[in-house]
């Protein structure tokens, strides 16, 4: 089987959940934590951390939208922010996001 192949179902999956946080596109995807150091162990969950975008029909709503997707799909923790909120962390120094970036 394909190395990149598990990581292909698991991007389409987090892209119909990212349906139900408002989200219209994701702008990055990533591998973080022990697998992007190569420390990962057998039961080591895959970390993907990235940025979307919010629908602009949600901006426009009565409801603020989240900033913030995190989730489990299987062994994956998946955790997204929006594309405000990243850059925001990122002015901040915020070592997780710049990590991700």
């Amino acid at each position: 089987m394909s190395l990149i192949r598990p990581h292909l179902e698991t991007i389409s999956q987090i892209k119909a959940r990212a349906h139900d946080y408002h989200a219209s596109n994701l702008l990055h995807l990533v591998i973080s934590g022990a697998h992007l150091y190569g420390f990962e162990s057998e039961d080591s969950a895959i970390d993907y951390r990235g940025t979307f975008l919010v629908n602009t029909n949600a901006l426009l709503g009565l409801h603020t939208p989240r900033d913030m997707m995190e989730f489990t799909l299987g062994n994956n923790d998946i955790v997204l922010f929006e594309l405000q909120k990243e850059l925001s962390l990122a002015l901040k120094s915020n070592g997780n996001v710049l990590e991700h970036m």
